[in-house]
Protein backbone atom coordinates (compact mmCIF):
# COMPACT_ATOMS: atom_id res chain seq x y z
CA UNK A 1 0.00 0.00 0.00
CA UNK A 2 2.96 2.24 0.56
CA UNK A 3 5.83 2.59 -0.28
CA UNK A 4 9.14 4.87 -0.62
CA UNK A 5 12.00 5.62 -3.04
CA UNK A 6 14.97 7.97 -2.63
CA UNK A 7 16.29 9.93 -5.52
CA UNK A 8 19.58 11.11 -4.85
CA UNK A 9 18.38 15.10 -5.47
CA UNK A 10 15.05 15.01 -4.20
CA UNK A 11 13.62 14.15 -1.01
CA UNK A 12 11.78 10.96 -0.13
CA UNK A 13 9.09 10.55 -2.68
CA UNK A 14 5.99 8.61 -0.93
CA UNK A 15 3.53 6.08 -2.30
CA UNK A 16 0.14 5.24 -2.07
CA UNK A 17 -1.41 2.74 -3.86
CA UNK A 18 1.26 3.23 -6.32
CA UNK A 19 0.57 6.99 -6.48
CA UNK A 20 2.54 9.46 -5.98
CA UNK A 21 1.90 12.06 -2.74
CA UNK A 22 3.55 14.71 -2.79
CA UNK A 23 6.21 15.25 0.02
CA UNK A 24 5.16 17.00 3.05
CA UNK A 25 6.20 20.85 2.21
CA UNK A 26 6.94 23.73 4.83
CA UNK A 27 3.80 24.95 4.50
CA UNK A 28 2.12 21.94 5.62
CA UNK A 29 4.28 21.20 8.74
CA UNK A 30 3.39 24.56 9.64
CA UNK A 31 -0.44 24.07 9.24
CA UNK A 32 0.07 20.63 11.20
CA UNK A 33 2.29 22.59 13.78
CA UNK A 34 -0.26 25.28 13.87
CA UNK A 35 -3.30 22.31 14.57
CA UNK A 36 -1.30 20.38 16.81
CA UNK A 37 -0.90 23.82 18.92
CA UNK A 38 -4.31 24.72 18.84
CA UNK A 39 -5.25 20.96 19.82
CA UNK A 40 -3.16 21.00 23.09
CA UNK A 41 -4.52 24.57 24.09
CA UNK A 42 -7.83 23.18 23.50
CA UNK A 43 -7.37 20.03 25.76
CA UNK A 44 -5.51 21.80 28.16
CA UNK A 45 -7.24 25.09 29.15
CA UNK A 46 -8.86 24.97 32.48
CA UNK A 47 -11.68 27.61 30.98
CA UNK A 48 -14.57 25.90 30.60
CA UNK A 49 -15.37 28.09 27.51
CA UNK A 50 -12.55 28.22 25.38
CA UNK A 51 -12.29 31.60 23.25
CA UNK A 52 -13.92 31.97 19.82
CA UNK A 53 -10.53 32.58 17.64
CA UNK A 54 -9.09 29.64 19.12
CA UNK A 55 -12.03 27.74 18.33
CA UNK A 56 -12.46 28.96 14.79
CA UNK A 57 -8.53 28.54 14.41
CA UNK A 58 -8.77 24.89 15.12
CA UNK A 59 -11.67 24.15 13.07
CA UNK A 60 -10.06 26.38 9.90
CA UNK A 61 -6.47 24.33 10.07
CA UNK A 62 -8.64 21.24 10.84
CA UNK A 63 -10.75 21.36 7.77
CA UNK A 64 -8.04 22.47 5.83
CA UNK A 65 -5.92 19.69 6.48
CA UNK A 66 -8.80 17.53 5.59
CA UNK A 67 -9.26 19.10 2.16
CA UNK A 68 -5.83 18.95 1.36
CA UNK A 69 -5.74 15.11 1.96
CA UNK A 70 -9.42 14.71 -0.37
CA UNK A 71 -7.28 16.77 -2.91
CA UNK A 72 -4.64 13.81 -3.33
CA UNK A 73 -7.74 11.23 -3.16
CA UNK A 74 -6.59 10.19 0.55
CA UNK A 75 -9.91 9.65 2.03
CA UNK A 76 -8.69 7.62 4.52
CA UNK A 77 -6.20 10.75 5.90
CA UNK A 78 -9.12 13.40 5.10
CA UNK A 79 -11.11 10.67 7.62
CA UNK A 80 -8.44 10.84 10.30
CA UNK A 81 -8.25 14.97 10.08
CA UNK A 82 -12.08 15.70 10.61
CA UNK A 83 -12.22 12.57 13.31
CA UNK A 84 -9.41 14.18 15.35
CA UNK A 85 -11.01 17.75 14.77
CA UNK A 86 -14.30 16.70 15.74
CA UNK A 87 -13.21 14.19 18.62
CA UNK A 88 -10.84 16.66 20.01
CA UNK A 89 -13.73 19.49 19.87
CA UNK A 90 -16.09 16.87 22.23
CA UNK A 91 -13.07 16.32 24.42
CA UNK A 92 -12.82 19.81 25.09
CA UNK A 93 -16.57 20.54 25.89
Amino acid sequence: MYSTERLSHTPTLVRVNGKPYPPVTQSRRQLIAEFERCERLLLTDPCPCPQSCLLNQYLDTGLDLAEAAGRHKLLSLQESWLRRTWVTLRNSA
